[in-house]
């Protein structure tokens, strides 16, 4: 059972022959939303280029089909939480990333696995510095990295907390 009878499963596929893979397996399920668009940056139609088995939003070469595209926090905007993001999309992570901002925002206790594909970003002249930069600004951390990056809140830890207090300088004169 994907999500424990307890939440709901959103998968996104632009491919209409996985999409319709997807749907034949999971769409009758109770907490399964399936559905076919291409998670990005921004809501309206999208250009994706065949590359082998898979299509991607950012890989070079000549579109060969269009879908819709949506943003994370367009569809999410009226769900209050989200504990849980999977995202393998074939190099356009960081849009994935930039286009839900609001969602990971206000999801003090979200969760990311990203599946990094580096060569696909570095032809687009995207580099590791980029993503760092989006995830630090997201307040998220990179827990374990590789092929797939786990991500997670960066804790706010108070002095209190740490019991940690002002201490002297063991330097005179600083």
């Amino acid at each position: 059972m994907l999500a424990n009878g307890a939440g709901r499963v959103y998968s996104f596929e632009p491919d209409p022959r996985k999409y319709a893979q997807l749907k034949s397996i999971y769409g009758d399920q109770s907490g399964v939303v399936v559905e076919q668009k291409a998670v990005t940056d921004r809501d309206g139609p999208v250009k994706l280029i065949r590359q082998g088995t898979h299509y991607s939003l950012v890989h070079q070469g000549t579109s060969d089909l269009t879908v819709e595209g949506v943003s994370l926090d367009s569809y999410f905007k009226d769900i209050e939480k989200i504990d849980f993001i999977k995202v393998d999309v074939e190099g356009g992570e960081f849009l994935v990333l930039r286009g839900a901002k609001e969602t990971i925002g206000r999801n003090s206790q979200i969760r990311l696995a990203v599946e990094m594909h580096w060569t696909i970003l570095a032809e687009n002249k995207m580099v590791e510095k980029d993503m760092m930069d989006l995830i630090g600004g997201l307040g998220l951390q990179l827990v374990q990295g590789g092929g797939t990056w786990l991500l997670g809140r960066i804790p706010e830890v108070s002095k209190e907390e740490t019991n940690d207090q002002e201490k002297p300088s063991p330097v005179p004169g600083e």
